[in-house]
């Protein structure tokens, strides 16, 4: 597609591998059931990457079953159907507050981007000041919710609906470990996240990261800012 990728917001995903507290490693999984989003969906391909590194055969040591997105796979969690699936923020500390446990960090597993800024080829070429102004909006941003907690915690009461103040704070903790201070993914984060694309979309042909991104507006914001 006539789209590029100019900015990142985070420097990794925040899912987490949510699972019954009696779980303990990833290798005590063997003969559970897990639910992802969808067969070949993000949540599918990282929970079995997950699997494999310690050693466990999707499909074969673990049960994988589609359920849909995060609200219905926590449900699914708490009423007993699965023993585990990946949940982003803010589910994944709901189900910490519900009693489940928190197994795998995503972020240590795959260190791809998560979040930010695309736009198409004709934005680019016909309106890039509206693009830098939009990256610099976004970094400024970035900075304000990682020196004012306070703040950020209303700004996701308001926004987000999580007015749960103790599930917040999990949310904002965790978070701003992950937010991008450039805006820039290192280009291997960004190759690792092509080969996922291409692995769910069934692409073989090799694709260049200037195929899928553009970082010189960022570039241009990062000056500006300082």
């Amino acid at each position: 597609m006539p789209v590029r990728n100019v900015m990142v917001s985070t420097t990794a995903t925040d899912q987490v591998l949510v699972v019954k507290p009696e779980i303990r490693r990833v290798e005590d999984l063997r003969g559970k059931t897990l639910g992802v989003a969808g067969i070949r969906t993000v949540s599918d391909i990282s929970t079995r990457l997950l699997l494999r590194k310690h050693g466990l055969a999707p499909d074969t040591d673990v049960k994988i079953v589609a359920l849909g997105g995060s609200s219905l796979r926590l449900a699914a969690l708490r009423g007993g159907q699965v023993d585990g699936t990946l949940l982003s923020a803010p589910y994944n500390k709901t189900a910490v507050k519900l009693g489940f446990g928190e197994l795998a960090f995503m972020k240590d597993v795959r260190k791809v981007p998560s979040g930010g800024l695309a736009t198409s080829i004709r934005k680019i070429q016909n309106d890039p000041d509206a693009i830098i102004r939009a990256i610099t909006a976004t970094l400024k941003a970035i900075r304000i919710i990682k020196n004012d907690k306070e703040a950020a915690l209303r700004a996701m009461a308001k926004e987000l609906g999580i007015k749960d103040r103790e599930i917040g704070s999990m949310v904002y903790d965790d978070g701003i470990k992950l937010f991008s201070d450039t805006g820039i993914p290192a280009d291997a984060a960004v190759i690792e996240e092509i080969e996922t694309a291409k692995e769910i979309l069934g692409i073989s042909r090799d694709i260049s990261i200037s195929e899928v991104a553009d970082w010189s507006f960022a570039r241009i914001a990062l000056l500006a800012l300082k």
